[in-house]
């Protein structure tokens, strides 16, 4: 019986040759028993000629060790199957041949084995093979019974004719039924198996994932630890520096120039560094939740003008300037406003930085059916598709920009941090004319969302 396909060299393959050269090995063993059946009572038998039994007998042994080593050196399942139909047509042969030759015999019942060879047939070839060998044998059967009458005159019943050829039928039927059962409940248990393999891989990937997921977790909550921290141990020595700074600048007079210049340079960095500081700190507070919105109601355009008023200095550094725009219809927001500020002020430093000299720098509010939408647009270089979603990623500095633009890192964060805080929302496009487009969305008296 072939209980199921699958390629050569694929994972069926293996264990279904195993299996197919067990049952070859069961059948031999049976070919052995046929031998000594035919070896041991084929003499006792008055009518048959000696040497032709043991002719027989010797012919199935031989071919007998044949198919058995053949079936053990078949390297793969198809020339095994070969091996099977060559083992098979020798036993349709050798059953017809001991039928003929025992059909002298007044009480004739060699045909008794052919369910046997149908059995056999079945379990190598299923129903197919169980049909044909019915088919064979009972053609045989009607053909020495024919011969059997004209030969030695004996009786010729065709009742007892159309009941064994019916036995014939019906043993190949019952095989055919029993395999077509048996390949289903083997088929319905490999599925079985293949769905409880499937699930037990994707419950492991799911495990893997979490586990995974719980340690990035882990790992980001260890690491703001770590920078509020950091942060804390750095405000009281960056104070003395930054008062020693201020106490040496007093005594401007007295020093030299090169000198004075390096206090303001030292200076200077020690700013950048308060405001990275302070950064880190206001990060950590709002991951941590610790932070706490005082809402009112504010107009927008104010908004914008104070953030603008605020950085119109370091934009006129840069030779840029902020242009205000507010649409008359935009009604008051409940918001924290210094949070608010903040978040504007750290879009119009973004794009203060990263535009060209010279340029403008819009910062605009428009009214939506939901919310208020403000937005920061510049004519920068830009932010690629590929890094919208990761640019307000705490610490990350765009491919484009990174080595050309100083910066933290973290404004963005702490934008997307504050704004989603009042259940908004933030994201990054392209400006119409070129450049980045930063967008904010805030509802009409929105709830505070969860930080973090």
């Amino acid at each position: 019986m072939i209980p199921r396909t699958g390629p050569q060299n694929g994972p069926v393959a293996v264990p279904l040759l195993a299996e197919q050269r067990e049952l070859e090995r069961t059948i031999v063993r049976i070919r052995w028993g046929a031998v000594a059946l035919i070896l041991l009572l084929g003499p006792l038998f008055p009518s048959l000629s000696l040497g032709a039994v043991v002719g027989l007998g010797i012919v199935v042994g031989a071919y007998n060790v044949g198919i058995a080593r053949l079936s053990a050196a078949a390297a793969d399942v198809a020339a095994h199957r070969r091996v099977a139909m060559l083992g098979f047509a020798a036993d349709l042969a050798a059953t017809c041949v001991a039928m003929l030759l025992f059909s002298n015999e007044p009480y004739w019942t060699t045909f008794v084995v052919a369910p046997l060879v149908i059995i056999g047939a079945a379990f190598r070839f299923g129903g197919v093979g169980a049909y044909v060998s019915a088919a064979v044998l009972g053609a045989a059967y009607v053909a020495i019974s024919v011969i059997r009458l004209e030969a030695f005159g004996l009786e010729l019943a065709p009742q007892r004719v159309l009941f064994h050829l019916a036995v014939f039928a019906l043993s190949a039927r019952l095989v055919d039924r029993v395999d077509r059962d048996i390949r289903e409940a083997r088929a319905e248990r490999e599925a079985l198996i293949g769905s409880l393999q499937r699930q037990i891989a994707e419950n492991e990937r799911l495990f893997a994932e979490a586990s995974e997921a719980k340690a990035l977790r882990e790992l980001d909550r260890l690491k703001d630890e770590f920078l509020a921290a950091v942060s804390h141990e750095l405000r009281t020595p960056l104070t003395v520096i930054s008062g020693s700074l201020e106490l040496l600048a007093r005594e401007g007079e007295r020093l030299s120039p090169q000198a004075s210049r390096l206090i303001e340079r030292a200076e200077a960095h020690t700013r950048r560094l308060d405001r990275s500081v302070e950064d880190l700190l206001e990060l950590a507070q709002l991951q941590e939740a610790r932070i706490e919105l005082q809402k009112e109601f504010v107009a927008p355009r104010e908004l914008l003008a104070d953030a603008a008023a605020t950085h119109e200095p370091l934009a006129s550094a840069r030779r840029q300037r902020v242009v205000v725009t507010c649409a008359d219809d935009v009604p008051p927001i409940l918001v924290d406003r210094r949070r608010m500020q903040q978040i504007v002020g750290n879009l119009l430093q973004n794009a203060t930085r990263y535009a060209p000299e010279g340029t403008a720098i819009e910062a605009r509010v428009d009214r939506t059916p939901d919310a208020a939408r403000i937005s920061v647009s510049d004519h920068g270089p830009g932010v690629p598709a590929a890094e919208r979603e990761r640019i307000f990623d705490k610490f990350y500095r765009g491919e484009r920009t990174k080595t050309t633009t100083s910066g933290s890192g973290l404004g963005l964060a702490i934008a997307r941090t504050l704004v989603e805080l009042h259940g908004g929302r933030i994201r990054v496009e392209d400006a119409p004319a070129g450049g980045a487009r930063f967008v904010v969305e805030i509802p009409y008296e929105a709830v505070s969302a969860p930080a973090g």
